[in-house]
């Protein structure tokens, strides 16, 4: 399985680095682990309702650098705060993470996480930002807007409606 041997070489690689007697710490797992591409876009997202522009300018810039394309961001970005919408209605109507996960059919961790972030914002506000998010993909594939240009707007726009 490709995702037990990439653990095993993460495994091994903090082994080296620690050395026999050292001590693994959290500290040293975040420094020498790299995220997954949805791991970073779930702190984009954030980043993103959070209004905090500046953190989610970097986070995207090293996506970039890392050779992530700006439509496959903004994709698992438009997922991100689908899910987030999904969650914050079904737990309106009074859905709890078990009733959440089998009707979307994802894991309950998933689900977790996407409920805890929903209850920090209002279903207009993730509305509107997913409907934007769709808005913006249109733009860019129909090569309306260039991707990276209309990106940072999109994140410097809605920095700005939090602030």
């Amino acid at each position: 399985d490709l995702h037990l041997s990439k653990a095993t070489q993460e495994l091994q690689k903090l082994r080296l680095y620690a050395g026999k007697d050292a001590k693994i710490t959290k500290e040293i797992v975040q420094q020498l682990i790299p995220k997954t591409l949805e791991h970073n876009v779930f702190e984009l997202t954030n980043d993103v309702l959070q209004g905090k522009v500046a953190d989610a300018w970097r986070l995207y810039d090293d996506l970039l650098l890392q050779g992530e394309e700006t439509i496959k961001i903004n994709a698992i970005l438009i997922g991100q705060v689908r899910l987030l919408l999904q969650a914050s209605i079904l737990m309106k109507v009074g859905y709890q993470q078990a009733n959440i996960a089998e009707t979307l059919k994802i894991h309950p961790y998933r689900v977790k996480l996407a409920m805890q972030q929903a209850r920090k914002f209002n279903e207009k506000q993730l509305a509107a930002l997913y409907h934007e998010l769709i808005e913006n993909d249109y733009l860019v594939k129909s090569g309306q807007i260039d991707k990276e240009f209309l990106f940072q707007l999109f994140v410097l726009k809605y920095g700005k409606r939090q602030g």
